[in-house]
């Protein structure tokens, strides 16, 4: 017997199945949420994303799904080719990011190979 106040198996399923109905629910319908009624003024509060989010892909297709998904605002980490170490490399991600309209925001957390 589940004591009140207690999330159930049940709970658990149902609530996932109403995530993954609006994660499957069209993009127009998405992009309905943050366009302001006529007249008045957007909120100043942006969706970002975190680059290891899409740890398993390169650079452009994030940027590809960072366009689908309608989010210009990002937190890079240096996984893939996400944000490079190399200079000349690191000059070429942020062209790239630049070019799609992606706004840098923050830094992920960057590990350093030597203690220099």
């Amino acid at each position: 017997m589940l004591k009140k106040g207690t999330f159930s198996r049940r709970d658990f399923v149902r609530s996932g199945a109403l995530v993954a109905a609006g994660c499957a629910a069209p993009s127009g319908l998405l992009s309905l949420a943050h366009e302001p009624p006529a007249g008045e003024e957007a909120l100043p509060i942006r969706l970002g994303l975190a680059s290891y989010t899409f740890r398993n892909f390169s650079r452009a297709q994030m940027i590809g799904f960072m366009k689908q998904l309608d989010v210009f605002a990002l937190n890079a980490k240096d996984v893939k080719d996400h944000l490079p170490m190399d200079p000349q490399a690191e000059e070429a991600a942020l062209a790239d990011y630049a070019a799609a309209g992606i706004k840098l925001h923050a830094a992920g957390t960057i590990y350093f190979a030597k203690d220099s």
